[in-house]
């Protein structure tokens, strides 16, 4: 769908691309093939299309999100243990909302981000700060 409106972004010489991602498009997990390459090809091309049309006054970026409270997640909390168990894997302790990603996207799509592009935005509790082999929080009482 981008790729159907640069053609007018470069003749006014402005506009904004914003990519969701996932937090998979920086780290894995079993029994989610594709999804998480997939994903990271979302983050390189915001990259690649950030550089490339940067000269014509259009930004590009991507967002990561962590678990949102989203259809999708809530179809899988029960395989994930839980909403509490979900969220408590985030260093934050819980589940992101839908309109803080949307904040996220307003912020990038504003005049006050006119200097960012060619990036991603993890917007996902810390997660992506936290190593996978780091010891998990204990479970709130």
């Amino acid at each position: 769908m981008a790729s159907q409106v640069l053609p007018q972004m470069k003749r006014q010489q402005s506009g904004v691309i914003v990519n969701i991602a996932s937090g998979q498009a920086h780290r894995t997990a079993r029994e989610v093939g594709v999804y998480g390459p997939i994903k990271s090809a979302n983050v390189m091309q915001a990259r690649q299309w950030g550089v490339e049309y940067a000269r014509d006054g259009i930004r590009v970026l991507s967002i990561s999100p962590g678990a949102i409270d989203t259809p999708m997640i809530r179809a899988s909390l029960a395989e994930q243990g839980g909403a509490a168990a979900l969220g408590n894997r985030h260093p934050i302790g819980r589940i992101g909302k839908p309109h803080e990603v949307a904040s996220a996207v307003l912020w990038l799509t504003s005049a006050a981000a006119s200097f960012v592009t060619a990036t991603d935005l993890e917007v996902d509790g810390g997660l992506g700060a936290l190593g996978s082999f780091a010891d998990p929080y204990p479970m709130p009482k």
